[in-house]
Formats: C-alpha cells, structure tokens, sequence
C-alpha cells in the first residue's frame, strides 16, 4: 500500500514560524522608532534649554553675559577681557584688586566711591563700619574719648572678591583681615602683630594677600606659609 505525504503539520509549523518572525520584527521596527522619537524629543528640549540660557548678542551687557554668549571669546589678559562675535568688549573683574602703598581711606558714606571694582557686598560691609562709627561719635560727649571715634577704616587689596585686607585707625589702630564667610563679609583678625597662622589656615586665606610667612602662636616666631 502506497503511503500519502501529510503536509498539513508542516504547513501550520510554518505559518506559527511566520508570525513569530514577522511579530519579532514588527517589536524591533516599532522598539527603533520609539528610541529614536525619544532621542528626538531629548535633542530638542536640550536646544530650547540652551537657546534660553545663551544671551543673544544683542542682548549682552556685561562681561558675564559676554562669556555665555554664542561666538564670544576671552582675551588672555588681566584681567580677562571677552570679546563678543560683533565686536563689544567687556572687562572682567581682575582676581586681585591693589590699592597701592596708601590703601584707600573710608570715613564717611561717600568715601565708598573709592573701592573701584570691589563688589557691593564688600561695600556695603565697610559702610556699615563706618556708619555705626558715625552714630557712636555723634552719642559721645566726653572729650577724654575722642579718639575712640576718629575712624577710618582702611582697605589694601581685596583678592577674589573674598578676602581683604587693610586697617582700621581708631586710638593706634590696627591691620585687619575680611572674609565672606557663609555668603557674608566679617572680620576675622585684627592685629597689631603680624596674622597668626591658625586663622590663615583656618579660612585658607591666599598667600597673594597677606604674605609667605604667618606668626606661629606657639612658638612665637613667624614661619613659612603657603596658601594657593
């Protein structure tokens, strides 16, 4: 007896065969395309971030502004000037700001012109020194303590718009050292010696400022320091 082929079985193997193909690649088409819509969507929420954050050109007014806007460049002196894609220059605050061998003296409110490129919190800082030294002169009325409220208030050099140098003369005087501490200006040393070496490492006060060598309180004498 002859005996007949059955095809039926193989046939619905290879039509279970085709769909799962044909589902694998629908998954991976569809998987593809949704990766790529999400990388899309990434790519430009990134750009309008950045073209809200990048001041226009025209819109640069400061040397702030200047650093952050498309095509500026920094010019490699000191300070730093930023020079916008049209051609508007800006100058930076320089690191270290030097008054000279004298300082600049504050007595009185409209001295504070004075502190050319100092910060307003600096300034505002001297100025209230200097206004409640005023309000305790005008409440004294004995004469043997005049010089108690003969005040100046004296700045040398401020470095990085945080720490500062100078003096305060009031009956002899003495050298002080400013520094923003926790987001506020205050005086961390007042001295008619040389600074201590523990309130330099304390607040990592820069060497540019106040010198290569601090007082060691221990020994009395004065000692190497270093402070980037």
């Amino acid at each position: 007896m002859a005996l007949k082929n059955d095809h039926r079985g193989f046939s619905a193997v290879e039509a279970v065969l085709i769909l799962v193909i044909v589902g694998i690649l629908g998954f991976t088409g569809w998987f593809v395309w949704h990766a790529q819509q999400s990388a899309d969507k990434t790519l430009n929420s990134a750009d309008k971030t950045a073209q809200s954050t990048t001041p226009k050109v025209d819109s640069v007014k400061s040397f702030a502004d200047c650093k952050k806007a498309a095509g500026s460049k920094i010019q490699e002196t000191y300070p730093e000037t930023c020079v916008t894609k049209d051609g508007k220059r800006f100058t930076g605050t320089p690191k270290l700001i030097d008054y000279g061998p004298t300082g600049v003296n504050i007595q009185k409110a409209s001295d504070i012109t004075k502190l050319t490129s100092a910060d307003q919190t600096f300034k505002d800082f001297i100025l209230s020194m200097v206004k409640q030294s005023l309000a305790d002169n005008q409440q004294n009325t004995d004469p043997n303590t005049a010089c108690e409220y003969t005040y100046t208030v004296n700045v040398s050099k401020i470095y990085a718009q945080a720490y500062a140098t100078g003096g305060v003369s009031v009956c002899g005087g003495y050298a002080a050292l400013w520094a923003k501490v926790d987001g506020s200006w205050k005086q961390i040393a007042g001295t008619q010696e040389g600074f201590t070496c523990d309130v330099l490492m304390k607040y990592k006060v820069p060497s540019v400022l106040v010198g290569d060598t601090c007082n060691e309180v221990s020994s009395g004498t004065s000692i190497p320091y270093n402070q980037d």
